[in-house]
Parts: C-alpha cells; structure tokens; sequence
C-alpha cells in the first residue's frame, strides 16, 4: 500500500471507529428518586450554583458562562422543576463561611437546590487502546436542602460523552452540561422486577 493510500485507510479507520457514547456514574448507589417535580404546595424550587474548579482550570470564566448557560436552560425549562428561581453564588459556602441551611434560608423557597460545577471540559487521551480517544466530562455535586427544617440530601453525577476515535472541543460543553444536570434531577429509579 502507498503512503497516501495507508493515510486515506488511517483515516477511514479513525472514522469508521469514532463512536460516541456516554457513561454515566450516580452517587449515592443504589435508588435516587427524582427531584423532576414541582417544589410542595405550589412553592418556589430555588436552585443556586457555583463552580468550584480544580487549581489548573483551563479558561475557567468562559467555563462558567457554558456552565450557567447550561444549568438555567434546564431550570427554566420549567418542565422538571416546575416554578424555578435561578442565581449564581460568588463564592461557595466553604469561601464564604454559610452553611447550606443558612444558604437555603430564602424565605420564599419551598426547595432549594445548592449545585456545585467541578468539572467541565473536553478530555483527549492519546494511545490507549485507540489512537485517540476523547471525550466531554462534567461533574455536578448537588446538594437538596429543606429549607424548614435544614435537612440536606447530597447526590452527584460524573458524565462523560465520547469514545474511541472521537475528539471533542469545548463546543458542546454547554449541551454537555445541561444533559448531565437533567439526568442527576432524574435520579436513578428502582430497579424493576
């Protein structure tokens, strides 16, 4: 086979390969209900996020626009949370000395739901296994609050959107965001029998 012609059977490999597909890891294990549901008694579901990044964040303001871009789609949607506020804190509650109940003290929210953004971005690994594999990752750490009585249930979800042969770019990470936060709200149902 010819040089180009080895080039053009790399290429077609490369594309014949590069299927996309997504892993998805719940925390808690185990039978998360969904939060997709209006807050009690006609109230107001607050959702409140902040990102807290890793120390070499690439481009961690343009990170944080996809990332509000995305999580807002979602919220007033309004077809998972039905009557939504949506705000960004300017630091998180370990900066800024609250804890998540004084967060949730909003006294017009019937829920509250504090989300912290730790990752979102593409991921390109080179020779393993294929020649390249990418992939987008997003990891949400969300926090549901009763502002009553206090109460906190914590759940969160690492995403991740790619595979062998595919690369990926910053292009879909607000796309990439939004699905993964409707997911972690849909929680994960009992298993069937």
């Amino acid at each position: 086979m010819t040089s180009p012609a080895r080039a053009w059977a790399l290429v077609a490999l490369l594309v014949a390969s590069g299927c996309a597909g997504t892993r998805i890891e719940l925390r808690p294990e185990g039978t998360l209900p969904s939060l997709c549901l209006p807050a009690p008694g006609e109230g107001v579901t607050q959702v409140t996020w902040w990102p807290q990044w890793r120390a070499d964040q690439k481009e961690p303001a343009s990170r944080e626009a996809m990332a509000e871009a995305g999580l807002r789609r979602v919220v007033m949607e309004g077809g998972c949370l039905g009557t939504a506020t949506f705000r960004r804190r300017p630091a998180s509650p370990a900066v800024a000395g609250e804890t998540p109940a004084e967060i949730a003290g909003q006294p017009r929210a019937a829920r509250v739901l504090l989300v912290t953004v730790r990752e979102l971005g593409p991921v390109l690994r080179l020779g393993s296994g294929a020649i390249v594999e990418g992939e987008t990752n997003v990891v949400l750490e969300l926090r549901e609050v009763d502002p009553r009585t206090g109460d906190l249930r914590l759940r969160s979800i690492d995403w991740r959107h790619g595979g062998p042969g595919v690369v990926k770019g910053v292009a879909t990470l607000e796309d990439d965001i939004a699905e993964a936060f409707r997911r972690l709200l849909e929680g994960r149902p009992p298993a069937s029998r």
